[in-house]
């Protein structure tokens, strides 16, 4: 049985002991460099709050960024728009405007008749002017494919003489299109100068081959022929034709044809005897 002491001090205080009782710290304090399962796993979520915060924070960014590129874009491709609302606002009232420019063409800038055949295109359904040498000539409409056409029109008769057409489009409320291409028709009637100077009339051609090369002189720009064989004519109008040539007699039919149109003929009789 325990007993209990009470001894009467000095200073009249009672000493109460007890018998002496091991108690268990509940807990017990850490060294600073110790390591235990629950500081590594608040180490690990530490770490993946920081990922979660650097991740979130990106998008958050991205997303700021992405939405103000697009902002900016629509600013831009709208900038007239927008503009509109700050610059003075103007009414338009019964504004016209005229048909677009038409397109006029020819077959040919040289001819050696009197008249011209005229083509061209234009806003369908529109009145076509003509004119020649600054002044009116005649009218017509365009048809529905945009075509037009004026037929035997009379230009200037006289030699190397260079007649202007050009045409303009009208509308029913009197707008004028601008001024076409301009075309320049120069009238030439007369024939191309022409000579040949190999070979020559009723030469006799001796040789293994039929082949022959015709030689002469004509107008430059001309085309050249020689018994319907094509023909090369230089910057000078010297030209070169080869041809074949047959048994005994041969008439050689040179033409020369201007851009005009004009022909000039020259016939060279030639004999042709194979060489044994």
């Amino acid at each position: 049985m325990q007993s209990y002491n009470f001894n009467r001090t000095k200073n009249k205080k009672f000493n109460f002991s007890l018998p002496s009782l091991t108690l268990r710290k509940k807990y017990k304090r850490r060294p600073l460099n110790s390591r235990s399962k629950y500081t590594s796993s608040n180490s690990a979520d530490r770490d993946s709050l920081y990922i979660k915060i650097i991740v979130r924070s990106f998008i958050y960014y991205v997303v700021i960024a992405l939405a103000s590129f697009f902002v900016f874009m629509g600013i831009f491709a709208n900038i007239n728009n927008l503009w509109g609302f700050f610059r003075p606002q103007v009414t338009y009232e019964d504004k016209q405007f005229g048909p677009s420019k038409p397109y006029l063409s020819t077959q040919t800038e040289f001819t050696k008749e009197n008249t011209v055949n005229l083509s061209g295109t234009a806003e369908s359904g529109k009145k076509v002017v003509l004119y020649r040498g600054g002044g009116y000539a005649e009218e017509t409409i365009s048809d529905t494919g945009n075509k037009f056409e004026f037929v035997n029109v009379p230009i200037t008769a006289e030699d190397s003489v260079v007649t202007k057409f050009y045409v303009e489009v009208e509308d029913g409320k009197g707008n004028k299109s601008p001024q076409s291409n301009s075309l320049l028709i120069t009238y030439d009637d007369k024939k191309p100068s022409l000579s040949v100077s190999d070979p020559t009339p009723d030469q006799r051609v001796k040789d293994f081959s039929r082949t022959y090369l015709v030689k002469g002189k004509t107008e430059v720009g001309a085309k050249i022929t020689a018994d319907e064989k094509l023909g090369r004519v230089d910057s000078s109008g010297n030209f070169t034709v080869t041809i074949a040539l047959k048994d005994e007699v041969n008439v050689l039919k040179v033409v020369s044809t201007d851009k005009a149109g004009n022909e000039s003929l020259v016939e060279v009789p030639v004999y042709y005897e194979k060489q044994q």
